[in-house]
């Protein structure tokens, strides 16, 4: 008896769509009465977080946040003090090849962070 192995090959998956998206978010952020007053920013730093992802016949949506923190130098000197804020964002791309059963793979990325005193009690994060 003889066996042969026959070895074919299957296309399981492919790239239908590479889309690259530039979308800017941005907030004010008022400074909570529990903390003291900007006197001068030191830092802002952010990470983008995926919340969720849909796909429809010919259209891709991502929705998230990004977390942003601002590290600044209270009126009147003490320790620094932080702010934390989260702006939702939703950002899509369209492609005939999209269909609902098309697996779908995300990759978020920020590429700046920063941040501007209005006035002493109020941020503006971008």
């Amino acid at each position: 008896m003889d066996l042969n192995l026959e070895k074919v090959g299957v296309q399981f998956a492919r790239t239908v769509c590479r889309k690259i998206t530039a979308a800017e978010v941005s907030a004010e952020l008022i400074v909570p009465d529990s903390q003291p007053d900007v006197l001068q920013l030191l830092d802002t730093g952010a990470v983008a977080l995926l919340r969720g992802k849909t796909l429809e016949e010919g259209k891709a949506k991502v929705s998230g946040a990004v977390s942003a923190n601002v590290i600044y130098i209270p009126e009147g000197g003490g320790t620094a003090q932080c702010l934390n804020t989260e702006i939702p964002f939703e950002i899509g791309a369209e492609s005939v090849e999209l269909a609902e059963h098309t697996g779908m793979c995300v990759r978020l990325s920020l590429a700046d962070a920063e941040s501007r005193v209005i006035n002493p009690r109020k941020l503006l994060v971008k």
